[in-house]
């Protein structure tokens, strides 16, 4: 770390390779200490990115359920914020992910609708928008009971990418929504 202090991509590698060792040496406060570092100094790294929901995802395995919620909720206001202090980057697109991942994972319906729309609204002519729509209209149906919600998005999708494959996808929904 020390002899490459102006390299984020080099001294974020160096903090996941010593969190993870702490890791496998079972010395996981250690690890969590040096995730948590990763994720402050260099949060819009690939690594940086990744180690807020890895550390909520361990605490589950270990069975660890109030930690893991509340790691998990700090992930997502980790992801809000690199989203907020990286906009118009690489980054912001990557966090935006992020926050959709976390609030899926604790089955905040309605939190993941309203991120997947406002990454589409932010970023209407991404590859991936048209499947952000698809899956928005997915949550609104099978978990939010709202099939009229979901027709509207699917809609959306063969309208705004007629030639997309997300656009043979949604079709093909909405066939099967009537």
């Amino acid at each position: 770390l020390d002899r490459f202090p102006d390299d984020e991509t080099i001294a974020a590698t160096a903090l996941q390779y010593l969190a993870t060792s702490y890791e496998l040496d079972g010395r996981w406060d250690s690890a969590v200490a040096q995730y948590n570092a990763l994720a402050a100094q260099y949060p819009a790294t690939v690594y940086g990115l990744s180690a807020p929901i890895h550390i909520a995802n361990r605490y589950a395995e270990m069975g660890e359920t109030r930690a893991g919620e509340t790691a998990l909720e700090r992930a997502a206001e980790h992801y809000a914020r690199v989203a907020r202090d990286y906009a118009a980057t690489p980054a912001e697109l990557a966090a935006r992910n992020y926050v959709i991942a976390v609030r899926s994972q604790q089955k905040k319906w309605p939190e993941a609708v309203q991120a997947l729309l406002e990454t589409v609204e932010r970023y209407p002519d991404s590859a991936v928008a048209p499947g952000m729509l698809i899956r928005a209209a997915e949550i609104h149906e099978v978990e939010l009971g709202d099939t009229g919600t979901a027709r509207e998005l699917l809609e959306r999708v063969v309208r705004e990418h007629p030639e997309s494959d997300a656009a043979k996808e949604a079709r093909r929904r909405l066939e099967e929504l009537e």
